[in-house]
C-alpha cells in the first residue's frame, strides 16, 4: 500500500470526526463534492468492493473515506470480520495496482483497531497513522481557546479564568465542551453581557444538568413522561446544543454503568469510582439499570441516534430548529 493512505484512530472520536469533516470540506471546495467517495458500512460489502474497483474512481482527484477498516473493536464502528476482509482486500489490491492515481487520497477510520490483525499491521507498516487521544490540561484549554476565536467577536466574551471554570465543569469530553461553548456564545449574542463564573454556576450548568436528569430519568422507562420532559426543556429556553451534549454525556455514563453492573452486580459507591459520578447520582439510575441490561443493544442504538443527530445538525444535513422533534422521534423509536 502507498503513502496516499491514512488511518485515523484514537479514543477521542470527536477529534476524528472533526478531522474527517475538515478533509471533506477542503477537498469539496477544491474539486467539488463529486470528488468524495465515502463508505460507512451501510451498504452491501460486495457493492462497496465494486464501487472501490471502478476505474474512474482512481483515475482523477478523489478523496476516499472508508470506515471500520481495519477491524474496529468499538461497537458503533464494528462490522462482521468477513465484511471487513472483503473491503480491505479490495483496498490492498487497488493500492498495489497501476489503477491507483497519485491524486487519490484514502482515509480509513477505525477508533480502536485490533492491533493483532493483519490489516492493522499492514496499515502500521505502509500507511500514515494519525492517532487522536483525549486532551487534557493545556491542550484542552488551547482547543477551547481556538473554538472561541472562531466566533469572531471584537473582544472575548469569556476571560481565561471563566474558561478554566467551564472546563472544570465539563471535563475533557470535547463534544460536550463544544456544546457548552456554543451555548454560551448564543447567550452572549442575545444579551451582550460578559459571561461570569456565577452565571456558569447558577444559570447554565445546573439548569442543564437538572433538565438532563429529568429527561434521562424518564427516557428508558416512561415514554410519555420523557416526551413531556422534552417539552419542558424547550419551553425553558434551554439551548439545544447544551441539552444534547448533556444527554449524550449522561447516556455514555449510563451505558458504562450497565456494562459494569452486568459484569459485577456492584454497588453505587463502587460504580461511582469507576465512572466518576457522585454516588447519589449513581443511586438515582441504579434502580432501573437491571431493566436496561437485557436491552443493551437498544440503549446503544438510542445513543448512536443522538450522536447522528448532533452530527447532522453540525454538518447542515439537519436544521437545528427541528432538534426537539428529532429528540422525540428518538424517544419513540426506543419504546417501539
Amino acid at each position: 500500500m502507498g503513502q496516499a493512505i491514512y488511518l485515523f484512530t484514537g479514543e477521542e472520536q470527536y477529534l476524528v470526526h472533526q478531522e474527517v469533516l475538515r478533509r471533506k470540506q477542503n477537498f469539496s471546495e477544491k474539486f467539488g463534492p463529486d470528488a468524495i467517495f465515502e463508505y460507512k458500512g451501510n451498504r452491501d460489502p460486495s457493492d462497496a468492493v465494486s464501487s472501490l474497483q471502478w476505474w474512474w474512481l482512481f483515475s482523477t482527484k478523489k478523496l476516499v473515506i472508508v470506515r471500520w477498516v481495519p477491524q474496529d473493536t468499538i461497537a458503533s464502528n464494528k462490522v462482521k470480520i468477513q465484511q471487513c476482509h472483503w473491503v480491505f482486500s479490495a483496498i490492498e489490491s487497488l493500492a498495489s495496482s497501476e489503477a491507483w492515481s497519485d491524486d487519490v487520497l484514502m482515509v480509513c477510520v477505525s477508533y480502536k483497531p485490533d492491533k493483532r490483525k493483519k490489516e492493522y499491521k499492514r496499515f502500521a507498516k505502509h500507511a500514515e497513522i494519525k492517532e487522536f487521544k483525549p486532551l487534557s490540561g493545556v491542550w484542552l484549554r488551547k482547543r477551547a481557546l481556538g473554538q472561541l476565536e472562531t466566533y469572531q467577536f471584537s473582544e472575548p466574551f469569556l476571560d481565561k479564568e471563566v474558561l478554566d471554570h467551564v472546563l472544570s465543569l465539563t471535563g475533557n469530553d470535547l463534544r460536550y465542551v463544544s456544546h457548552v461553548l456554543d451555548m454560551l456564545c448564543s447567550w452572549y449574542q442575545a444579551t451582550w453581557d460578559h459571561i461570569t463564573k456565577s452565571f456558569v454556576d447558577k444559570a447554565v450548568y445546573p439548569r442543564t444538568q437538572q433538565n438532563n436528569f429529568a429527561f434521562l430519568d424518564a427516557f428508558f422507562v416512561d415514554e410519555a413522561k420523557a416526551l413531556r420532559r422534552l417539552d419542558e426543556a424547550k419551553k425553558s429556553w434551554v439551548h439545544w446544543s447544551m441539552f444534547l451534549g448533556a444527554v449524550y454525556w449522561g447516556m455514555k455514563i449510563i451505558i458504562q454503568m450497565t456494562l459494569l453492573y452486568d459484569r459485577w452486580k456492584t454497588t453505587s459507591s463502587i460504580l461511582a469510582k469507576e465512572v466518576w459520578w457522585p454516588p447519589f447520582t449513581i443511586s438515582r439510575y441504579l434502580k432501573f439499570i437491571p431493566q436496561l441490561t437485557p436491552q443493551k443493544k437498544n440503549v446503544l442504538a438510542a445513543r448512536e441516534q443522538v450522536v447522528q443527530l448532533d452530527y447532522g445538525i453540525k454538518t447542515g444535513k439537519v436544521v437545528d430548529t427541528s432538534f426537539w422533534v428529532e429528540m422525540k422521534r428518538i424517544v419513540t423509536d426506543y419504546h417501539q
